[in-house]
Order: structure tokens, then sequence, then C-alpha cells
């Protein structure tokens, strides 16, 4: 078929096995609706859900798209195995959306369908509760990474292929410091940016670039708080944005940003508005 289209509030799809949804042109679940399997398989051009749940109860669930927006409040996929996402031009997980599995691997590569020069663009707004681990892999194109997650879980592992990357991550979730978050650019001249949240968080996160050393030069930018008093402690190879308790004390609760040699380009720190504070001891 052409156009797969699940509609109507409370419309469902079950099966006891796996269930294969196969669409030339496009797959699309509206408000309501929900797909149950032991396994999900679907494989379209343009793939969207919008306040609809997809479930492999027993399995995994594999989605292959150009295109992939999981969108409205509610809308969610979950899997007891392995949610494989692979996307060729666009992934959107919009806010209040959520993907709960053991492992969670998402492959953004334009070569996946028809080239485009343009690159792959993956965005986050809403919830990643994956049990162990996830792994986002970008193609060889200018790829554009933004994640605003309201929670990631599990060890994280970004590699941005071999183009000219900018990857954005803003307002982090609380994290426990044995759950890595490694984001590698790897080939090309690649731009990495944090935008430090309001709320008071621990984290313990790290840029490299495991490409070539005369392939571009990569640079880290670091957005404390706008109109907040910052407390910065600058180190060799790593940042840690502070915290203050109730009673304005440095709290054990930092946010740690390490980063590699291989941030060859600049590290830049803009404290913004506020009475922030730099420590440095090295």
């Amino acid at each position: 078929a052409a156009t797969a289209l699940l509609t109507g509030s409370e419309a469902a799809l079950r099966a006891t096995g796996l269930a294969t949804l196969a669409a030339s042109a496009s797959v699309a679940m509206t408000e309501g609706t929900s797909l149950t399997a032991a396994t999900i398989a679907i494989d379209t051009q343009g793939f969207t859900a919008t306040k609809a749940a997809l479930s492999a109860t027993s399995g995994t669930f594999d989605l292959k798209a150009a295109t992939a927006l999981l969108t409205g409040s509610g809308a969610s996929i979950s899997a007891s195995g392995l949610a494989q996402f692979d996307i060729a031009d666009r992934a959107d997980f919009g806010l209040d959306t959520k993907v709960q599995a053991s492992n969670m691997v998402l492959n953004l590569d334009t070569a996946l369908f028809a080239a485009d020069l343009a690159g792959g663009v993956l965005t986050l707004d809403g919830q990643w509760l994956i049990a162990n681990s996830v792994t986002i892999q970008t193609g060889d194109e200018a790829d554009l990474v933004t994640l605003t997650p309201q929670a990631i879980t599990g060890n994280v592992v970004v590699r941005l292929g071999n183009g000219a990357d900018r990857f954005v991550l803003t307002a982090l979730n609380d994290r426990p410091d044995s759950v890595g978050f490694l984001i590698d650019g790897q080939g090309g001249a690649d731009e990495f940016v944090v935008n430090r949240g309001a709320t008071a968080v621990s984290y313990n996160m790290t840029f490299a670039d495991s490409g070539a050393e005369n392939d571009g030069s990569d640079f880290l930018t670091l957005n404390l708080r706008d109109g907040a008093d910052d407390d910065v402690l600058v180190r060799s190879n790593f940042v840690a944005l502070l915290n203050r308790d109730g009673q304005g004390d440095i709290s054990a609760k930092f946010e740690r940003i390490n980063y590699t040699s291989s941030i060859d380009g600049r590290l830049t720190v803009n404290a913004l508005a506020g009475n922030d504070t730099f420590y440095s001891d090295d």
C-alpha cells in the first residue's frame, strides 16, 4: 500500500506475534489509536504518531523511515527489548512524548533513502527512558542533533559521523555519575553547545573527536544561566558547573563536562547575565 492510516479514538491493532506495517508513502496514527504486538516492524517514507501508543510487548520495535514524528502529549513507543530507528532525514520526538525500552539505537543517515546534502535532523523534547544504553549514529553529511530532554536515562553514546555537524544539548536532567554520556564528533569540523538548565542537577558527560587531526577544528561552547549566579570550576580537560544548597553553600550536585585534547578549536564559557564566579586551581 502507498499509505497506512489508523484513525479514530481508541482504534487499536493487536497481534500476538510480529506486526509489520509497510507503506511506500506514509504510515500515520492519530490521537487515541494504538498498536500492540510482540514485535513491531514499520517500513515507510513518512511515519507520524500523534498522541498514539505503540508497544512491542516481548521483543523489538523497528522503524525505518525517511522522516519520523512522535508528537502530541502522551504519544509513546515502548519495547521490552531494543527500540531501533533507522531514519534518513528527520526524527522528531516532541514534548511530553516517551520512548521506553531496554536499549535504543538511532541511525540518522541520509544514505538510508536518497542522498540529501543538507544532512539529517534529530530533535528531542520528550523522554527517552532507556534501561541500558542509547546509541546515536549520524551519517557523513552535515547533521544537526538538538536535545532538550525532559529526561534521558541509560548510558548514552552519540557519534556524529564524518560531516561538519552541530550538537546542541539544553537542560540535561539529573543522572547518576556512573552513567556515561559521550559525544564523539568523529570526522569533520564539529560544533558542540551545552545550554545549562535552571534546575540544580548532577551529570557526567564527555566531548571528544575521534576524527583525524587535520580534518577540521572542533569547538565546545557552554552557555550558563542568563540572569542567575553561576559558580564555575575550570580545570584541565573539564569544567564543573557548581550548585548551591538552601544555605548558600556549594552542594554535592554539579554538572561535570569533560573534553579531550581532540576538542582543538576553542572552549568558550559564556556566563551571560548574573553575578558569576569562576574558580581555577590548575
